[in-house]
């Protein structure tokens, strides 16, 4: 046997060339043109060019200044919570009577109804009660004392359930032997309304000016009177005054005559249906003075001038 390995033959490496079929270069295209509805051909346009025509526009010189984020505190805190809007009352309907009349500061403590033989289970509230009212569990009461801001009417409805009897009912199943039984309380719901109103009592700003006079004139005063509540209807009264004085049209008025020389009391009373306030003066009627006598107009230089005068009362 012989050790000579056989070496495969070599395969020569073969190149072919291949000729396109056309030979002529190629021939620069014909522009085409485009005519338009107006008959003219497009201009050229080459991006990012301008135009004699064509004005540059703003450019931007400087980067807009970014704020910095603000950084949120993050605590385990509640959140807050907005402001409640102060409760404001509403008009009386004519139809209704309030039960209570308050005035602003006036505390309000109203307990709830019930038999000596109900005992208090619960109290919930059917409509949104004023700013400041609430209920206190210890004394069963509900309790309130109006701002001055709080005024008009208030309507309050609440529901209050009484333990009226109770019963023993079974928790388990009648086939098991040991049986549990739990109390269950028989339950009265009364649901009650009920209106408050808080007044402000009416107040006089303005007191008269002129009370002493000749008796024969007339007297003439215009109270001004303030109530802040919206259906406030005002009317006025005379419990003192002297003869032939009257009130119309918001004006106190009295024509005197020479008889009326005298110091008379004057009480003027103002209601606004639930609370009444009184303005109390006195006029002064004086009797006339009238001079008969006449001076003279004749004087000479550096002797003294006298003049007598003669007068007498008008009316005694």
């Amino acid at each position: 046997m012989s050790n000579v390995q056989d070496d495969e033959p070599a395969i020569p490496e073969v190149y072919i060339e291949v000729l396109p079929d056309e030979k002529e270069p190629l021939q620069p295209q014909q522009a085409e043109k485009i005519i338009t509805d107006l008959g003219q051909s497009p201009g050229s346009y080459i991006p990012n060019t301008l135009t004699p025509e064509q004005k540059e526009g703003k450019v931007l010189k400087e980067q807009p200044k970014a704020s910095i984020p603000k950084k949120v505190a993050r605590t385990l805190e509640q959140p807050k919570r907005p402001r409640p809007k102060e409760t404001v009352g509403e008009r009386l309907p004519k139809h209704i009577l309030p039960r209570y009349v308050l005035t602003p500061g006036q505390p309000f403590l109203y307990d709830i109804p019930k038999d000596s033989t109900d005992a208090f289970y619960s109290f919930r509230w059917q409509n949104s009660p004023p700013k400041g009212m609430y209920f206190l569990y210890e004394s069963k009461s509900i309790n309130w004392v109006p701002t001055e801001k709080q005024l008009d009417a208030f309507p309050i409805s609440y529901l209050a359930r009484m333990k009226v009897d109770e019963i023993v009912e079974s928790t388990t199943a009648s086939t098991e032997d040991e049986q549990v039984y739990k109390t269950v309380p028989v339950l009265e719901s009364r649901d009650e309304s009920l209106w408050i109103y808080v007044n402000d009592p009416p107040r006089f700003l303005t007191q008269p000016t002129i009370t002493e006079f000749i008796a024969g004139s007339t007297f003439r005063y215009e109270p001004v009177v303030q109530d802040r509540n919206k259906d406030a209807t005002l009317r006025y009264e005379l419990e003192v005054a002297p003869a032939g004085m009257t009130f119309e049209n918001g004006v106190l008025s009295w024509k005197t005559d020479s008889a009326h020389v005298e110091i008379y009391d004057v009480r003027l009373i103002v209601t606004d249906g639930f609370e009444r306030t009184a303005q109390e003066f006195q006029l002064f009627s004086r009797a006339g003075v009238k001079i008969l006598s006449k001076a003279s107009v004749n004087a000479s230089v550096g002797n003294p001038y006298n003049y007598s005068v003669s007068s007498k009362k008008l009316w005694v």
